[in-house]
């Protein structure tokens, strides 16, 4: 898919996961990590990546000012959820919504940022986590209006942090 999604969550904002992967490479009989890792859940992938000087411009200014962990969502994730909104037959559900709103319900900062072909973000907005996943599965949908957003929290919404209440 020609596209990105990125997760900006508060610093150290638990990020839940039935795997977490990290390559590693043997040299001389000794077994050396990588220090990056990739979360797993179920069959979505994310990965800790730099939060981009261009997206925090376009963020207020508590944001910018932020200490925030960015992640960005591989690419065959967004093609099974592209694909699943689409109506196509899946082997498997994506499990991305549920897992983005239960990473944003540990966060009182949060960013849902979709780039179309990879530098497309037309809207800017605040929002709900549950307004930004249905944005994203909106602009998935192939007839639909396919572009780029932004969706970040109003911190003056008590529902923000926790948009599932029990």
């Amino acid at each position: 898919m020609d596209a990105a999604l990125f997760l900006l969550v508060d610093r150290g904002t638990e990020v839940p996961a039935t795997e977490v992967r990290r390559k590693s490479w043997t040299w001389d009989g000794t077994v050396h990590e990588e220090q990056e890792v990739t979360y797993v859940f179920g069959t979505s992938q994310m990965k800790p990546c730099p939060i981009a000087s261009w997206l925090l411009a376009r963020l207020p200014q508590r944001l910018r000012s932020a200490e925030l962990d960015s992640y960005i969502v591989d690419d065959e994730t967004l093609t099974l959820l592209e694909s699943e909104v689409n109506g196509l037959e899946v082997s498997a559900r994506s499990h991305l919504p549920e897992w983005l709103l239960h990473i944003i319900s540990r966060s009182s900062n949060w960013v849902v940022a979709f780039l179309w072909h990879w530098d497309e973000m037309e809207e800017v907005e605040v929002g709900t986590a549950v307004a930004a996943i249905q944005k994203l599965q909106a602009v998935l949908k192939w007839n639909g209006n396919r572009h780029g957003f932004c969706v970040y929290s109003d911190i003056t919404d008590p529902k923000q942090k926790n948009p599932h209440p029990a």
